[in-house]
């Protein structure tokens, strides 16, 4: 389950896996699969706002995240990232 304080974690490292693997601190609590589920969360994101999609794939975009985020509060922190991270 993705929380604001992974997606804050994500945020203070730029995105860069790398970088969060080489200087996170122990009580960073976030795994490699979390990592990629907001990478790849991010990209459908980013193609919905382009307008480069389907709307089934609109709509397939927001039930993933409704299934993978843990409240409104973080989706709507994800989508504050779109383009930015």
């Amino acid at each position: 389950m993705i929380t604001l304080d992974k997606l804050k974690i994500y945020k203070y490292y730029g995105g860069d896996i790398d970088g969060w693997a080489r200087l996170k601190q122990s009580n960073q609590k976030i795994t490699d699969e979390d990592w990629h589920l907001i990478d790849s969360l991010l990209e459908d994101l980013l193609l919905v706002e382009k307008g480069v999609t389907s709307n089934q794939y609109a709509i397939d975009v927001n039930k993933k995240l409704l299934d993978y985020l843990d409240d409104d509060s973080s989706i709507s922190y994800l989508k504050s990232l779109v383009g930015k991270v």
